[in-house]
């Protein structure tokens, strides 16, 4: 980028407990951009676990501009588990 950059960064686990069985997956994602006038990054951070009964999702995403925060989000889903 003529001017400018761009860096990201991912990063994850993934365990399952070994007496519930239940399984869990965290991510985040950071995107960072800058200008000779301006610097944006967002942070996304995921969590996925698998319970007995119940997938459960959160999502919370989070941005900068120049440093300073700019805006925030969270979500929530709650799917039921059809084992069958």
């Amino acid at each position: 980028m003529d001017g400018g950059s761009v860096s990201e960064r991912y990063t994850g686990a993934v365990s399952v407990d070994t007496v519930t069985w239940e399984q869990r997956a965290e991510a985040t994602a950071d995107f960072t951009v800058r200008w000779p006038e301006a610097a944006v990054r967002a942070r996304a951070d995921v969590t996925l676990v698998a319970g007995p009964t119940t997938y459960d999702l959160d999502i919370s995403l989070q941005s900068w501009r120049d440093g300073e925060p700019f805006a925030a989000r969270q979500w929530h889903r709650q799917v039921p588990r059809d084992l069958g």
